[in-house]
């Protein structure tokens, strides 16, 4: 049971008459991430739970916003690049703010045996992916 206070990062879904209004839940992180940086608060540590939900969140919306149903649509990496601007442009603005972030992943990190020299290598790429270009 989880007894201290959060924000449920879900779609949210409301019924205007018979028009169905979607507020998308990469929406509602980014308004949970403007409210946290606005410091009116007295937490110290901002835990994220799970950080490939909220990535995956990310990819659902900028689909949404570009018109396409996966990032190859958009064109010659132009998708990819597109959700992932978006997504290290919001995980950036926490992660450099004045709180201890705690990012939670499920995602396997395993070595690999290639060519006689060992790499550490990520199943998913985009752990791989955030974790470099968030530590550089």
């Amino acid at each position: 049971y989880v007894d201290s206070p959060y924000i449920a990062i879900r779609d949210q879904v409301r019924m205007n008459g018979r028009i169905k209004e979607t507020k998308f839940a990469w929406t509602v992180f980014k308004e949970a991430v403007d409210e946290i940086i606005a410091g009116q608060h007295t937490f110290k540590t901002i835990v994220i739970d799970l950080i490939e939900d909220v990535y995956e969140a990310c990819r659902v919306y900028m689909y949404d916003k570009l018109g396409i149903e996966h990032e190859s649509d958009a064109g010659y990496g132009k998708g990819y690049d597109m959700i992932k601007t978006e997504f290290l442009t919001t995980m950036k603005r926490i992660i450099n703010s004045d709180y201890n972030i705690i990012l939670l992943s499920h995602d396997k990190i395993e070595e690999v045996k290639l060519n006689f020299s060992r790499i550490a290598s990520a199943i998913s790429s985009f752990t791989f992916s955030f974790a470099s270009a968030t530590l550089i």
